[in-house]
């Protein structure tokens, strides 16, 4: 076995993707003081590894196919999304309501497990027009 330098195999392989990335937005007006928009972004990519060959010697094209008992497959699932509901409560005094989702997953072959960060959240916000008399 010959290897580029003493610590390093550099390793290719071919790969087959899935993956699907989407960009929804939705605007409603339900009145000119009430309104609705949404922004959601899903994600999804499934990979798969294929052929996996070794450099042999740097700077050229010489490659060795090798056999690996492991597998780098992987799985990604993600959603993003904004949604903001704004009234127009008083004249000029805004009450808003957001919700914003951030969900992360990725599923590793080696593992055979789903793992999940998630940081969603919540917001309330009034601003109010003060008129002094």
């Amino acid at each position: 076995e010959e290897k580029i330098n003493d610590d390093i195999d550099i390793i290719y392989a071919n790969t087959k993707q899935w993956q699907i990335d989407s960009n929804l937005r939705v605007n409603w007006s339900f009145s000119p003081k009430m309104t609705f928009e949404a922004f959601y972004q899903p994600f999804k990519v499934d990979m798969d590894y294929l052929d996996y060959n070794r450099l042999m010697e740097e700077k050229t094209n010489r490659m060795e196919k090798i056999e690996t008992d492991k597998n780098l497959n992987f799985k990604m699932r993600n959603k993003r999304g904004t949604f903001v509901f704004r009234w127009e409560v008083i004249r000029g005094s805004f009450l808003y309501v957001v919700y914003n989702i951030n969900e992360n997953r990725y599923y590793s072959e080696k593992d055979k497990e789903w793992n999940k960060t998630m940081t969603n959240s919540f917001f309330l916000k009034f601003n109010y027009y003060f008129r002094p008399n």
